[in-house]
């Protein structure tokens, strides 16, 4: 509240009362660090992001603003680096995933497998893995594969349902019209009525296939 509405003092002074008493947190710190960018103490805004992406090397804002600093200091050909550098704090599997997708991108996809099989064993039932993998395998064209990893892990009572719509999206650019109604079957019983319009149009791609199938 104090730094959207640029009472920097304020908000820092509430923030050191935070680390003081609770220690230090990922996010803290780069709420910190937004605070010394906003002053122009850009420096000291780095090295506060970078010790907050130690901590939590997987917050999302935290991680992309990171990014898009070193993209712009050193260049688009030195990402990939950049990128392996996040990679190594420990922990981390979201530049793990930015990784992946990067070499997805490039047609490397042998080495993004390689990354999605070591982030699985740890990770394999983070709802932020699972839904970037069976995205972004599915825009590359691994479908088969993405089924074979995300399947398995996806608990519908526990898991994001947009993971399961990605996983609908793949039954349905496989074929599969079998496993794609009965996922259909059980997210509607979720009784989510943000997803049901979306739910019932893949039902209909799904029938439609039937139909093709079943012939005249």
């Amino acid at each position: 509240m104090y730094l959207k509405s640029e009472k920097y003092d304020i908000a820092e002074s509430v923030l050191q009362e935070y680390i003081n008493e609770e220690g230090k947190t990922g996010t803290v710190l780069t709420n910190l660090a937004k605070i010394y960018e906003a002053r122009g103490e850009h420096e000291k805004s780095l090295s506060t992001l970078w010790e907050g992406l130690e901590l939590d090397p997987n917050q999302e804002n935290g991680l992309a603003w990171w990014l898009g600093i070193q993209r712009e200091q050193r260049g688009e050909e030195a990402f990939e680096e950049i990128l392996k550098e996040a990679c190594a704090i420990k922990d981390s599997y979201l530049p793990q995933l930015y990784l992946a997708r990067e070499y997805l991108k490039q047609e490397r996809k042998d080495e993004a497998i390689e990354i999605y099989e070591s982030v699985l064993e740890k990770y394999g039932t983070v709802d932020q893995v699972l839904f970037m993998m069976s995205g972004d395998m599915g825009q590359a064209g691994l479908i088969q594969e993405m089924l074979q990893y995300v399947v398995p892990r996806y608990i519908i009572e526990k898991n994001d349902v947009r993971i399961g719509v990605n996983l609908i999206q793949g039954f349905i650019a496989t074929k599969n019209v079998v496993d794609g109604q009965k996922l259909i079957a059980r997210l509607m019983r979720l009784n989510r009525p943000e997803i049901r319009p979306v739910l019932l149009q893949m039902a209909d791609q799904l029938d439609v296939i039937k139909a093709e199938s079943s012939g005249p």
